[in-house]
């Protein structure tokens, strides 16, 4: 898809669809980065009542945070409006919809 794009070339309805898979695994990614940041809180929660009770359980010794892959799936980015659009691109039958495209669907008519 990549090459097509590099090469100023339009991409058709499997790379289409490639993108829209891309950015769909992309929100994946953004989700499980959330996930991680929960789980973050949550061992820096426990530390906390670590520290106030005097390291009787000592859950900080187990569980180190997640720093890394966060910040690395921080610099994803997709855009709401491209998803929305991408998405709805073809209709029933696999064609480009000509709803999301109007002039594909007066060139149908």
């Amino acid at each position: 898809v990549l090459d097509i794009v590099d090469e100023g070339k339009v991409l058709e309805g499997p790379e289409i669809l490639d993108v829209t898979s891309m950015l769909e695994l992309s929100l994946d990614v953004l989700d499980w980065r959330d996930a991680l940041e929960e789980v973050n809180a949550e061992i820096e929660d426990q530390r906390m009542k670590d520290d106030s009770s005097n390291g009787e359980d000592d859950f900080s010794l187990r569980q180190e945070p997640f720093e890394e892959l966060p910040k690395l799936a921080s610099s994803i980015h997709v855009d709401d409006d491209l998803l929305h659009l991408l998405s709805n691109a073809f209709d029933e039958e696999g064609r480009l919809d000509g709803v999301t495209f109007p002039s594909v669907g007066r060139l149908r008519a």
